[in-house]
Formats: C-alpha cells, sequence, structure tokens
C-alpha cells in the first residue's frame, strides 16, 4: 500500500518545505560562528536571526535564548544546572511522576548527588493540581519543574498558578513546553516561568536543536566545560544551520498560529464512541491534537505495528526510548493497570493532516476492530 497518513505529530513533525529549503541553504555556509571573518559573520547572522525569532515567538527578551541540541538537553540543562547552582540554598525539588523521562532522569541524578525529589501524583485525569504542588513545598525547596503539557496523554498543567505559587515562596519554576509550543500560546510572562524549554523537531523543524530560556539574574551552572559560547552556558561551536531553520520555524510558527486540529480530534473522538475504544483523560483540559485510547481487546506495540502495515503511523506511548516497548509511566501513574499501560494507543495530529486523512485512519480502525479476535498474540490479529 502506498498511501501514508502521518498521525505521530509528538514524537516528531514533518519539516516545513520552506524549513528545509532555509536549512538546505544554510549548509552552504561553513563558517565558524565564532570567527570574525566575512564567512564567520554569515554563519553568526543566523544564530542571532533565530535567537531573535524565538524570542519574538515566546514573547521574551532574546537575549535569555539559549540554544541546545533539543528538548532533552535544555531539560537537563535546566534542572542539573539550576539545582546544582542554587544547592548553597537548599537540596529539594518538586517534580511530577508524569513527567518526559529527561526530567525524571535529571531528578535521579540529583538524588544520587544528595538532592531529595518529591514527585507529585497527578490525579486520575491527568493534572497536577497546584494545591498539590504546595503541599509539597517545604524549607529548602528550591526548584519546581512540571511539564506545560505531557507528550503522552496531551494534558495541559495549571502552569500559572503553579508558577505564582513558585514565585511567593522565592522558588525557581521550570516547565518543559516541548509538546505545547506550537499547539497553545507559550507567552513566557504569562507563565510566571523562570526556565522554558523547546525543541525546533516539534514545530516543524529540524531534530537536534532546542533552546532554554531562562530569566536574567537566576544562576544555572553549564553541564559542560568548553568556551563561552551561549553566554558560557552552552560551549562548543553552534549548529549554525539548525538553529537557522529553528528561527525559520519559529517565524513561520509567529506568523501563522498553531494549527486548528481541535475539530479533527473531536471528529476521531466521536466516532471511537461507536467502539469498544476509551479515550484516556477525555474530560481534562488536553493539547487539541492528541488523543490516547485503548482497547481491553489489544495489545498497543501489536497494534502499532498492524496501524503501519496499514499505512498509518501512531504510537505506543513515548518516543523517546529507542525503540524498546515498555509500559507507559504515564499510565501507571493515572492509576491504570500494566495490561493497560501497555495497550494505549497515541494519536496526535499536525498542520498538514486532512479531514481525508482521518476518514481512512478510522475506517482501519473499524477494519481492525472487525478483525480483532478476543486478544491479540503474539503481534498477530487473530
Amino acid at each position: 500500500m502506498n498511501r501514508r497518513v502521518y498521525l505521530d505529530n509528538n514524537a516528531t513533525t514533518p519539516l516545513d518545505p520552506l524549513v528545509q529549503k532555509e536549512m538546505a541553504h544554510a549548509l552552504s555556509v561553513h563558517g565558524n560562528p565564532s570567527s570574525i571573518h566575512a564567512e564567520g559573520r554569515e554563519a553568526r547572522a543566523f544564530i542571532d536571526d533565530a535567537r531573535v525569532a524565538v524570542g519574538r515567538l515566546l514573547q521574551c527578551d532574546h537575549r535569555q535564548i539559549v540554544f541546545t541540541s533539543g528538548g532533552t538537553e535544555a531539560n537537563n540543562l535546566a534542572v542539573l544546572g539550576a539545582a546544582r547552582a542554587n544547592a548553597d540554598r537548599g537540596r529539594h525539588i518538586i517534580t511530577s511522576s508524569i513527567e518526559h523521562s529527561s526530567i525524571l532522569n535529571a531528578c535521579h541524578q540529583l538524588e544520587s548527588e544528595g538532592f531529595e525529589v518529591t514527585y507529585v501524583a497527578p490525579t486520575p485525569d491527568g493534572i497536577i493540581e497546584p494545591k498539590a504542588i504546595a503541599q509539597a513545598i517545604r524549607p529548602g525547596t528550591i526548584l519546581i519543574t512540571i511539564m506545560m503539557a505531557n507528550n503522552e496523554v496531551g494534558t495541559i498543567q495549571p502552569i500559572t498558578e503553579i508558577g505564582s505559587l513558585a514565585k511567593q515562596h522565592q522558588i525557581l519554576f521550570h516547565t518543559d513546553a516541548v509538546q505545547a509550543l506550537g499547539k497553545i500560546p507559550v507567552v513566557i510572562d504569562e507563565l510566571n516561568v523562570d526556565l522554558l524549554s523547546v525543541s525546533a523537531h516539534k514545530i516543524y523543524g529540524p531534530k537536534g536543536v532546542g533552546a532554554l530560556y531562562h530569566r536574567a539574574n537566576i544562576s544555572v551552572m553549564p553541564l559542560q566545560r568548553g568556551g563561552t559560547h551561549e553566554n558560557g552556558l552552552r560551549p562548543g561551536t553552534e549548529n549554525a544551520p539548525a538553529i537557522h531553520a529553528f528561527g525559520v520555524a519559529a517565524s513561520i510558527l509567529n506568523k501563522e498560529g498553531a494549527p486548528g486540529l481541535i475539530g479533527l480530534r473531536q471528529k476521531i473522538e466521536a466516532d471511537l464512541e461507536n467502539t469498544s475504544m476509551k479515550v484516556i483523560c477525555q474530560n481534562a483540559p488536553r493539547l487539541p491534537n492528541t488523543i490516547n485510547f485503548y482497547s481491553d481487546s489489544w495489545l498497543g506495540e501489536s497494534m502499532v505495528m498492524a496501524f503501519d502495515l496499514e499505512g498509518i503511523a501512531v504510537s505506543n506511548g513515548s518516543a523517546c526510548s529507542s525503540g524498546i516497548i515498555e509500559s507507559s509511566h504515564v499510565i501507571r501513574a493515572l492509576g491504570y493497570n500494566e495490561d493497560v499501560s501497555r495497550s494505549v494507543i497515541r494519536v496526535s495530529l499536525g498542520k498538514f493532516n486532512t479531514e481525508q486523512d482521518i476518514d481512512y485512519f478510522l475506517r482501519v480502525v473499524h477494519d481492525l476492530e472487525n478483525r480483532m479476535g478476543s486478544r491479540i498474540d503474539g503481534g498477530v490479529l487473530e
């Protein structure tokens, strides 16, 4: 079958054609951005312009933008860098049990260094309540890190309220906005954040480049040692072509706005009501592009392959585990059992999806359901 329908935009988005064209052009510029000759200045201009574009998108001072290799590095720089730099003020961190693995593993690293971490549990609908954060605050709490929107179930967290709480207690506040950017408004001054992570490949830019916003006058310790690149927070020669492409993607998003995907999501959910599928966190505030559902009659990884054979790309949880099939820590944290946490299917829409794509997807859903036996065994539909 030649037809392909891509419904895994939370894993990564396709390159926007204009971004691809601009990145190809930037690859021909071979100067080192730190060099003062013409070639170096041309490469530096790419970075400077991209920094302004990302700052304009986030409505913040572009001088507070640090480019990284992606969302994972931005999250690590925020959590490890802020905690280590402020350890003299305390050694307690607050996060949630449904964060991205880059946050959770950074927190585990801090625990090995003697920090204490409180992992706040979500409500059954996937929300981290401000009152739960308030209950976790104690003397010595120096950092709170809560994602803006969950990458698996799409729930949107009350970041402004949590940020206000952090500000009242003079606690640094970081949010992982990687999944939020490009889907809902992300405006720095409205969120009460000190640090915020984003990634290019979630907004139709290239993989391998992201950014960390850090408020002026807060202390962050770099993860690496080297030169003074990125205000000393991220040493190493910058990837000018990728950063330029990130800036182009940011400019396109700033001009076009977030795509209107709620109608397509609602169409899918309305149709799933006529099947055995159950939508997770359906009544919670969610990203307009994300649906996470399961059936008691299938295993998620088997169904991902079944959809793929029908020309449809969906996912079974997060895409950040190097292809390892494991149960979703997010779904388990919501109170579901191991079977359900291995059975979820995530559909994440993007700006290039059409109503015809959704019609085809729904036909395949019904066809696969009709072909299912009482259970899927060994990756083969019974």
